[in-house]
């Protein structure tokens, strides 16, 4: 059986970079902070670069930064505007079951 103890040596201190890196919610505050950008613009951005595979540099670069000398990537762009479209089906959902009860 295998038994794994839980004690001191379990806990790891993360540096700043290496807890942006493990946690994308706080990578998503600190570029939205950074960038003076709504949080839901940076976490719908972070999860398109995910869904089309796209660096999030290019994100960053384009649509924090303003730098709109590259080409576009038209599979963020589209993941991007399937993450609305599914925000907005919730949160039409949402209304819904709120006015019926």
């Amino acid at each position: 059986m295998n038994t794994q103890e839980y004690n001191a040596d379990s806990i790891k201190i993360l540096d700043h970079k290496q807890a942006e890196q493990r946690f994308e919610w706080l990578q998503a505050e600190n570029l939205s902070i950074k960038y003076s950008k709504p949080l839901e613009f940076v976490q719908r951005g972070i999860e398109a670069c995910r869904r089309s595979s796209t660096d999030l540099s290019f994100f960053i670069q384009r649509y924090l930064e303003g730098d709109k000398s590259g080409e576009k990537n038209i599979l963020l762009e589209e993941a991007f505007l399937e993450l609305m479209k599914e925000a907005r089906e919730n949160s039409q959902m949402t209304s819904q079951k709120q006015q019926r009860h």
